[in-house]
């Protein structure tokens, strides 16, 4: 049974703040809202105290349950498990089936990218990165900041917090005005700070599970909140690749957090074209991802991805260089693909944002 989250409603107005998106050559934003529920406003969740060495995160040995599978009869009539249902992410209804991976990788995340900066020796605190202005501690930084918007989003707190201070938002100069407010935090602060959020993140999230409630977009229109929280993935992810020069290597993704993000990263591209014209009906394969072909399709205004497409691709690309070609870093997209067609520019137009 759906019920509405805490700090969030279904619809309405509220100011607009922003979840910030760090370019290569300089800082882009995403408008974003969400609305409290002022009438049965949850009270702010108590954040955990930071854990010490070796228990940074006490959720993170545990499992959570498989996708639901299908069944089907065999020709003597026993039932027996089918393979789940292809996967899609709509813009009104999130994912179709298993909301809590969502939840669960956006903290995975968290956890690993955590632990790779702990890695780090003070000289790589300082080192550059493709964001051309900030130093890996400064994207650090950014991470928390972003982090704890979505905290107060979550919690429906962001009218109360710091960044509802914000009247105006300038892309060009708010995210060094965030940082500006951690400008004396130490590394090990940074970690410490990304710590606790991550825990009142995944926290918040898990309240959220069995709701229904929509945000709004970072695009205009209504969302559902688990989209908004692919996109705080979707940034974190990205950012880690801004760093990967200086972080030392770690383990691969996990094929559950690459399927989210290719998710995310062809549904945020199709929405953006969408603004403009219809959804581009296309299908994109995506080499070396978890379900390599991806389709997009549906009305304006919810905009899907289906994982695992059946159809001829009408582009195809490897699944890193397309989600960092059409956020603006890298070759352009026709370049990646080695092709020129609609679906190509339809699907670049969300690199013109993201510069």
């Amino acid at each position: 049974m759906n019920r509405e989250a805490p700090g969030l409603i279904p619809a309405g107005g509220f100011p607009v703040i922003s979840v910030i998106v760090a370019h290569p050559r300089r800082s882009t934003t995403h408008p974003t809202a969400v609305t409290p529920d002022r009438a049965n406003q949850a009270p702010a969740p108590r954040f955990p105290r930071p854990p010490g060495k070796g228990t940074l995160f006490p959720h993170a040995g545990h499992t959570r349950p498989s996708p639901p599978t299908t069944t089907t009869r065999t020709p003597e009539g026993e039932l027996v498990s089918a393979e789940p249902s292809r996967l899609t992410l709509t813009e009104r209804s999130g994912l179709s089936r298993d909301p809590e991976a969502v939840r669960e990788a956006l903290y995975t995340h968290r956890i690993r990218l955590t632990g790779r900066l702990a890695e780090l020796s003070p000289a790589d605190w300082t080192a550059p990165t493709r964001c051309t202005e900030w130093t890996v501690h400064e994207v650090a930084r950014h991470l928390v900041d972003v982090a704890e918007f979505h905290v107060a989003c979550l919690t429906g707190r962001l009218a109360h917090s710091r960044f509802g201070r914000l009247r105006e938002f300038d892309p060009t100069s708010t995210p060094g005005e965030w940082l500006r407010d951690s400008a004396g935090r130490s590394p090990e602060q940074t970690i410490d700070a990304l710590v606790t959020l991550t825990e009142a993140e995944h926290d918040s999230l898990g309240r959220l599970i069995d709701a229904s409630a929509t945000v709004t977009s970072p695009l205009g229109g209504r969302w559902h909140w688990s989209v908004l929280a692919l996109h705080i993935l979707w940034d974190a992810w990205m950012h880690e690749r801004d760093m990967s020069a200086t972080l030392r290597a770690g383990r691969p993704q996990s094929a559950a957090i690459q399927r989210l993000v290719a998710l995310y990263g062809l549904l945020v591209s199709a929405s953006v074209a969408a603004r403009s014209g219809e959804v581009p009906q296309v299908t994109v394969r995506l080499v070396g991802s978890p379900d390599d072909m991806y389709e997009i399709s549906g009305p304006r205004g919810d905009v899907r991805v289906t994982a695992g497409a059946t159809s001829s691709p009408h582009l195809s690309g490897r699944f890193e260089a397309v989600l960092e070609s059409v956020a603006g870093r890298g070759p352009r997209l026709a370049e990646v693909v080695g092709v020129s067609n609609p679906a190509v520019e339809h699907l670049s137009r969300l690199t013109a944002i993201m510069k």
